[in-house]
């Protein structure tokens, strides 16, 4: 499961850096200046929480026996990480994503970033934390 995380941390921290570069990109865009998209994806729970899972990620797959580290491998935590993107990923569904009904189509006619890197914040991220919490946490 070492690799699992390896990988799975490095999918989470991509995905979020690419969503804070669109944020800070498109605020720029709209006269807003890169404040307002740092301050955007700050205070977004999908990008909290996608975090959260990036740190239990990181620290498992760091193996390191610092203490701030290793609050992040505890099975309490790992736990609550994986009720808080649950959560996430059943409100996108539920309430977000039929208003992007049309996803596919825009996304099959012109590759547009912010809906791929969506996708990995409100689906793949979250399917391979609970994966990872249900086959590798006692």
């Amino acid at each position: 499961m070492l690799r699992f995380a390896q990988v799975a941390a490095g999918v989470v921290w991509a995905s979020l850096a690419l969503r804070l570069a669109l944020d800070i990109y498109t605020a720029i865009q709209s006269g807003r200046g890169p404040l307002f998209g740092v301050l955007k994806f700050a205070t977004a729970f999908t990008h909290i929480t996608n975090a959260l899972i990036g740190l239990v990620f990181t620290a498992n797959a760091l193996r390191s026996r610092s203490r701030f580290v290793s609050i992040f491998t505890k099975p309490w935590l790992v736990a609550c990480a994986a009720s808080y993107i649950t959560v996430m990923a059943l409100t996108w569904k539920v309430m977000l994503a039929p208003s992007f009904s049309d996803g596919f189509k825009m996304l099959v006619s012109k590759v547009d970033l912010n809906l791929i890197v969506g996708g990995f914040l409100h689906g793949v991220n979250p399917a391979l934390f609970l994966l990872y919490w249900l086959i590798a946490v006692p």
